[in-house]
């Protein structure tokens, strides 16, 4: 549906577990959130201004399939793009890749809330969500 947007992170000496040396499973939802907040930045989709007009956004339902360690001397690309839109739902995908192979991927359900209800995306939202 929505268009596939590409983060670059970079691992730093610190993200690496001392006992296991890979990248931390916290690094790696710092990394999502990056590239999600870079996506909805692209789609022009502010999260400041769904507050102001009594809107919030939570996750519902996240699903996590870890394939491959993540090394320090990886170079990770996060993928992102949104598969659906509800009601007053949205589901996205977001994986983590290591040249041509999948060291993550996680489905996430984000519900659009209205005084902490589930409420209708409106149209201008849908539309960015969309792109």
């Amino acid at each position: 549906m929505g268009t596939l947007r590409k983060y670059e992170p970079s691992i730093t000496d610190s993200d690496i577990d001392p006992l296991y040396k890979r990248v931390r499973w916290d690094v790696i939802l710092r990394w999502y959130r990056e590239a999600h907040e870079a996506y909805f930045r692209d789609v022009h989709l502010d999260f400041g201004s769904l507050h102001e007009r009594g809107y919030g956004v939570v996750i519902r339902s996240d699903a996590h399939d870890r394939r491959l360690p993540i090394q320090r001397d990886d170079s990770p690309v996060v993928l992102t793009r949104v598969e659906s839109i509800g009601k007053s739902s949205f589901a996205y995908t977001q994986a983590v890749v290591l040249g041509d192979k999948l060291a993550v991927k996680s489905n996430i359900v984000s519900v659009l809330l209205k005084q902490e209800l589930p409420t209708p995306i409106p149209q201008d939202i849908r539309s960015k969500l969309e792109s």
